[in-house]
């Protein structure tokens, strides 16, 4: 290693910082389609997410958040150093930086939590069958249906047979009624998740504008220090 650099990011951090970005990308531009692949790639950000927040509190040095986490306050001071000229250099995240982070990690989570939700709602994922008409969680051990078989309390059926297959067969009123909430909760969580998925893009736009900032006010490129885990020593 040269003797003018420091090694700050470590291996986790850069391929999480990238693998993140690759999958919301995936997952953001196959939203439409619904698919496996959007599906699939949700899961595997959550998933990227727990064990980001599991390394803010035993990883390296710089990737703990007790580093780079500020008070309100100390960031204020920074954005408008920055903004002068004046701010100071970090190794690890500046202030504001510190902050894009946990807002980028809450948002994210927030999306992926909607979409599981969206997915259980339409019968698919961990939660389908979980969630009652209206959208709330109403069992994590039983299944929504479950749940209708038993509300009579006895968890039997009282008809005979022969009326079950017939009333099974005959549409009804009731049954139309029950799925218009149904629908409207699914519709609303999908607004939910749509434009968390939007407020996720806008912050990772303010990120990369105040990552070309902070590159320009302390000539070093902060990219290339997330691909290679080395920043200019002090």
């Amino acid at each position: 290693m040269r003797s003018d650099t420091i090694k700050v990011w470590d291996p986790f951090i850069r391929i999480f910082h990238w693998s993140l970005l690759g999958l919301f990308t995936l997952s953001y531009f196959t939203g439409e389609t619904e698919g496996p692949v959007h599906a699939w790639s949700g899961y595997a950000i959550l998933v990227l997410i727990a064990l980001r927040v599991i390394w803010g509190f035993v990883g390296t040095r710089h990737a703990r958040f007790s580093d780079f986490v500020r008070s309100p306050a100390e960031v204020f001071r920074y954005l408008k150093g920055e903004l002068s000229g004046n701010a100071p250099r970090t190794l690890g995240h500046n202030p504001a930086g510190g902050w894009m982070v946990l807002l980028l990690l809450v948002s994210i989570l927030a999306t992926g939590a909607s979409g599981v939700i969206v997915l259980g709602l339409e019968g698919g994922g961990p939660m389908a069958g979980r969630i009652a008409p209206d959208g709330w969680i109403v069992s994590v051990g039983n299944t929504f249906g479950e749940a209708e078989n038993h509300a009579d309390g006895t968890g039997h059926a009282d008809d005979d047979d022969e009326h079950e297959g017939e009333r099974k067969s005959e549409p009804t009123d009731a049954m139309a009624q029950a799925n218009q909430p149904h629908e409207a909760s699914e519709d609303a969580w999908e607004e939910i998740h749509e434009f968390l998925a939007n407020l996720t893009v806008l912050l990772v736009v303010l990120h990369i504008a105040g990552v070309i900032l902070s590159s320009f006010a302390h000539r070093e490129n902060l990219v290339r220090a997330m691909f290679s885990g080395k920043k200019r020593a002090p």
